[in-house]
């Protein structure tokens, strides 16, 4: 009974210390992890469980099969965007924490402002939230779409499966807007951060 308590205890002051940190990671679905090998491995099942029914859907022939080709290689850029805007913050909080030259040529340039994406992930500007946020929409308008077609086709739900369609058009359109706004945006992070690690670079002798 002495070492139940104890190791009660100890589990407490853990997720004391834990949540005193204040690390977390999450997901492109809103779920909350301690680590981001878990958030990974979590946003893994998430495109799985995505390609699985959008295949279903293209091996089945159902009138949404051509539809279900254009999600999927769409799905594929926004996956990539995701890391590329994560990439892209982690480069941001490094200048940031370090304060250096370098923060003051981005602050010429870019908005610098802790926001939240709608999934709660920390972002370090507002353009990076936009667009952030924009491909979350997407992801999910096509996602549940897709989930929407097979739980009909198998005959699970009865509600004809529909997309919100002036919304992903209107997505579509925002997003060619703020993906070449990214484009920039990237190509001064990484410019910067070339640049900062020229600095980190021993002199030779």
């Amino acid at each position: 009974m002495k070492k139940i308590l104890l190791l009660a205890v100890f589990l407490y002051i853990v997720s004391l210390s834990l949540s005193a940190q204040g690390i977390r990671y999450y997901a492109i679905d809103g779920s909350e992890w301690l680590t981001e090998k878990d958030r990974d491995a979590r946003e893994e099942i998430l495109w799985d469980n995505m390609n699985l029914n959008l295949d279903y859907i293209k091996k089945r022939k159902l009138p949404q099969a051509e539809l279900a080709g254009i999600y999927a290689e769409m799905m594929v850029l926004y996956r990539d965007l995701f890391a590329s805007v994560r990439e892209v913050n982690m480069i941001f909080k490094t200048i940031i924490d370090e304060n250096g030259l370098e923060l003051v040529l981005i602050k010429s340039t870019t908005k610098i402002n802790i926001v939240r994406a709608n999934n709660k992930e920390i972002l370090y500007a507002e353009d990076l939230k936009d667009i952030y946020n924009l491909a979350l929409d997407q992801y999910d308008l096509v996602s549940k779409h897709a989930e929407d077609i097979v739980n009909y086709d198998l005959g699970e739900t009865d509600d004809i499966p529909k997309v919100d369609i002036d919304r992903f058009t209107k997505n579509g359109i925002e997003m060619a807007i703020l993906g070449k706004k990214f484009k920039e945006f990237t190509d001064t992070m990484q410019e910067v951060a070339n640049n900062h690690n020229k600095k980190r670079q021993p002199v030779a002798n």
